[in-house]
């Protein structure tokens, strides 16, 4: 395992409509940790939970129109919750405890404090949590070990239900574009990188699958225009990676670009019609890299 890096700046990139006028600013969390689960709720940006020398359970609020940041607590301290935002309602599901995998659900509608209104029907941590359509979709990680479950709750309905992943695997990416929801790359059994893309349609309510060009976990995911990208992330033996795999919805198709540098464990957001791919581990040494990747929709270029 890597050794985690417990400082608490944030970079956060302030775009207008006008794309020469994105800038760069930093900010702090109320505690230093890793592995917060992030959200955005309305004009809130929501980071919850973590770990430190113990589970974390303050969630820093940041609102986007004041520019100011408030703070809320989740309702059990925990690291390696999974997050996904339906309407303007964020959603912090399971995580794990020294008690193991836990169900607790904790809420933020983007205007109340964050609140438990519900709980998962098996305990989860380290799961990909995802929005499409009315569903919220919980998928991967570990219960009691490696999982191939995924946890579906309709919010029209109040209804849950399950489904599974092509492969058990947890430290996966995921997105969601149009009316599907990706599960992408991840460990087997913590130690074998996979391939795998599983991929739910909301407009038929069907699974399939594809394959990642390189096998490899602790990647990142990100949706820009009609694209989604899975960057980086570690092939275990082979090292970090550069690759991105892109997935077009508008096609159906995939291809391939490259990241300036390998590197595992990275983050990845977008802005307008831009996403960007920063720090993560360099693959030198395991040394954590403050480089940005770039990737503009509008002309399929690379800064």
């Amino acid at each position: 395992m890597r050794p985690r890096d417990l400082t608490r700046p944030l970079l956060i990139l302030a775009a207008s409509a006008v794309p020469a006028s994105a800038q760069w600013s930093s900010a702090t969390l109320s505690e230093a940790r890793y592995g917060p689960a992030a959200a955005a709720a309305g004009a809130k940006v929501l980071f919850a939970g973590g770990d430190c020398a113990a589970p974390s359970a303050p969630v820093d609020v940041y609102d986007t129109t004041s520019g100011a940041w408030s703070a809320a607590g989740l309702s059990e301290p925990r690291p390696l919750g999974a997050a996904a935002t339906l309407g303007t309602r964020a959603f912090f599901a399971g995580g794990r405890t020294p008690a193991g995998a836990r169900d607790r659900i904790d809420l933020s509608d983007g205007a109340t404090d964050v609140r438990s209104p519900a709980t998962l029907p098996t305990g989860q941590a380290d799961a990909v949590g995802l929005s499409v359509g009315d569903k919220l979709l919980f998928g991967g990680g570990t219960t009691s070990s490696v999982t191939d479950l995924v946890q579906i709750y309709d919010d029209a309905t109040g209804t849950w239900s399950t489904a599974t992943l092509s492969v058990p695997r947890n430290d996966m990416a995921g997105a969601s574009v149009g009316s599907k929801a990706l599960f992408a790359g991840g460990w087997k059994n913590g130690a074998l990188a996979s391939a795998a893309v599983d991929i739910y349609d909301d407009a038929t309510g069907t699974w399939s699958t594809a394959q990642l060009s390189q096998a490899r976990g602790s990647l990142t995911a990100t949706c820009v225009g009609h694209k989604v990208l899975f960057a980086g992330g570690s092939s275990g033996p082979l090292g970090d990676s550069t690759v991105v795999d892109i997935y077009d919805d508008e096609t159906g198709t995939w291809s391939v670009a490259t990241l300036s540098q390998p590197r595992g464990e990275l983050r990845a957001t977008s802005v307008g019609a831009r996403a960007l791919f920063a720090g993560g581990f360099d693959g030198v040494g395991g040394s954590p890299t403050d480089v940005v990747d770039v990737y503009d929709d509008r002309d399929g270029s690379w800064s």
